[in-house]
């Protein structure tokens, strides 16, 4: 009757012959399904897990709830979201990332990670992560393992700078040329590097690499 009226009909089993097969998880079937589908309709299953978090916000959603449906008299209810707890949004190069804590029926809170990539005329990509609420700190903690890898945390560099400056005055300050004469002078009157540290309020490596520079072979 489906096919007849010109609507898809899909028949999913999830058991292991299945994944075997097309090397997909429900979870990744359902995505796919829930993504190109106008109007959707579920039954013989009772809400919650995955399918909960995956029709989760969606408008065009329809729940079985008598289940003992029969297709000359379904009985439909409709399902109501999760709800929104508090939602984040910011743009990237790409296109859009969404973060968003809901709440299920039962209460639970849970991070709902949404990335949308633009596809030129194809309109958007989207994929979908969820995170428990006990999750959070060891998702946060291989994020900030990522992030010290790439030296894309800019808190910690600032940290780094006031502690160098607190150490030494003039830490990645340029030098003036004022300065350099004075550093040769003071070079040649026999100052050690230690010495030369103290007076520019600069590290060891800053005062030998200026000198190196300046075309001094050190003694």
């Amino acid at each position: 009757m489906a096919l007849k009226e010109k609507r898809l009909l899909i028949v999913t089993a999830c058991n292991s012959q299945v994944h075997r097969i097309n090397h997909q998880s429900a979870y990744d079937r359902n995505e796919i399904i829930l993504s190109f589908a106008d109007h959707v309709i579920i039954g013989y299953c009772k809400p919650g897990g995955n399918i909960d978090r995956q029709i989760s916000g969606k408008t065009n959603i329809t729940f079985l709830h008598n289940s003992n449906y029969l297709p000359t008299e379904p009985t439909l209810m409709e399902r109501a979201a999760d709800s929104d707890v508090i939602t984040y949004r910011t743009s990237t190069k790409g296109g859009e990332l969404f973060l968003d804590i809901k709440q299920d029926l039962s209460g639970q809170e849970y991070l709902k990670i949404t990335q949308s990539k633009h596809q030129g005329n194809k309109g958007f990509h989207r994929e979908t992560i969820f995170i428990n609420k006990d999750e959070i700190l060891q998702f946060k903690q291989e994020l900030d393992r990522a992030i010290e890898y790439w030296g894309l945390n800019p808190i910690k560099q600032k940290q780094t700078l006031s502690f160098k400056r607190e150490e030494y005055g003039n830490a990645y300050l340029p030098w003036e040329k004022s300065a350099d004469d004075y550093l040769l002078r003071l070079y040649a009157e026999g100052k050690t590097i230690n010495e030369l540290t103290e007076i520019f309020e600069r590290n060891d490596g800053a005062i030998r690499s200026r000198l190196q520079k300046l075309g001094i072979k050190l003694r």
